[in-house]
């Protein structure tokens, strides 16, 4: 049961959070407040140097009382500052490409697949800096996490690694549908530098080879959890925000689902000879109130069941009482460090400075990187690998 209580861990980080990727730094340009939508409008208020991105195209809107193009002071971004909705992203380094994927890269229909072998939360602000955090939004600087990791004793890092008998306690895939065989990154989708990102759980067979575990895909066969429209160029990987769920088997016949809203995926992208490698990967996110409501509302249902798993024993300790908001504002979202940032209705973040009638989200950050892997089919139904 240690496995799971891993899994529900990771499932926080990386499940339950509303993110957007540290490696798109047009899209805060020192404002306090982030568009999780595709593509900025060039709204917000705070002090920053404009730069006269895309001379007056796109379709941003701005408000305020910036003047001029270049560099100059003021509340506000002028209008046609930042990048249009739907308009192409900014290359950090426009030259840059990946090498061509080798025809060992390929894992049959999926295309090249990623194995993640390190995962890290930030326990100080300085860390999260150090992670390429720095510029989020959210007074903790995405430390939030660090408090539950820290009472769960957990080394994220170690469950994604293979232990002395070569077994991995997590093992996340993705997979970029779309990336062929002697294409470099910039020429994936057909020249369009595109691919569809696809996240599977996996697990690993009796030989050591490495599975597609059945329930990461939909009743049509697609994968739950997609990213269309993944930027490949420029040796980067940027997915546009997608929403999706996470369906996480418990035992048999027992599921603990978790709704992901708004996630983005963002990192140097690398060819890898059995794969492609994600290098330098960070996660910036926002977990809400209503995420941290529905997982804890959950997880007593789950622990009131009969034949429990074994770490309800602790939950219910916590967890004690009926009243589920009360626990969240009172034990879970201090371990959390509390709320330090504001979702709105329509996907804009605020920092905690800007919460006049509340804040209602924790700042996450999440470094990861991956390797190549090659995948041998989908796991059997009755594998039961969890």
């Amino acid at each position: 049961m240690n496995r799971l209580r891993d899994l529900l861990v990771i499932a926080m980080a990386c499940g339950s959070l509303m993110f957007t990727t540290a490696c798109d730094d047009d899209a805060n340009g020192g404002d306090d407040t982030v568009d999780m939508g595709t593509g900025g409008e060039g709204e917000g208020e705070g002090e920053g140097e404009g730069e006269g991105e895309g001379e007056g195209e796109g379709e941003g809107e701005g408000e305020g009382e910036g003047e001029g193009e270049g560099e100059g002071e003021g509340e506000g971004e002028g209008e046609g500052e930042g990048e249009g909705e739907g308009e192409a992203r900014e290359c950090a380094n426009p030259d840059a490409d990946t090498d061509p994927l080798g025809a060992g890269a390929i894992s049959g229909e999926w295309g090249p697949i990623s194995r993640v072998n390190a995962l890290a939360i930030p326990g100080t602000p300085e860390q999260s800096e150090e992670f390429g955090c720095g510029d989020m939004v959210g007074l903790n600087d995405g430390t939030g996490l660090a408090g539950l990791i820290g009472i769960a004793m957990i080394d994220l890092n170690t469950l994604v690694q293979p232990d002395e008998n070569g077994d991995i306690s997590v093992l996340l895939l993705a997979a970029l549908e779309g990336w062929a065989e002697g294409e470099t990154g910039n020429a994936a989708g057909g020249g369009a530098g595109m691919a569809t990102l696809n996240m599977y759980i996996g697990e690993q067979g009796e030989n050591g080879e490495f599975l597609i575990d059945p329930s990461s895909f939909g009743e049509d066969g697609s994968a739950l959890i997609s990213f269309p429209g993944a930027s490949t160029e420029c040796g980067e990987l940027y997915t546009p925000p997608s929403d999706f769920g996470l369906q996480i088997p418990i035992q048999e016949g027992l599921d603990l689902d978790l709704s992901l809203t708004a996630t983005t995926i963002g990192s140097e992208l690398r060819a890898d000879a059995n794969g492609f490698a994600m290098v330098k990967g960070t996660l910036q996110g926002y977990l809400t109130r209503e995420a941290i409501i529905e997982l804890v509302g959950k997880l007593k249902m789950l622990c009131a069941e009969e034949g429990a798993p074994d770490f309800c024993g602790q939950v219910n300790q916590l967890l004690a009482g009926d009243d589920i908001e009360s626990l969240v504002e009172d034990v879970v979202v201090p371990i959390l460090r509390g709320y330090d940032a504001k979702v709105e209705a329509d996907g804009t973040v605020n920092d905690g400075n800007a919460c006049a009638d509340g804040c209602n989200a924790i700042s996450v950050c999440l470094s990861l990187e991956s390797v190549g892997q090659a995948v041998a089919g989908v796991a059997p139904e009755d594998m039961g690998g969890m």
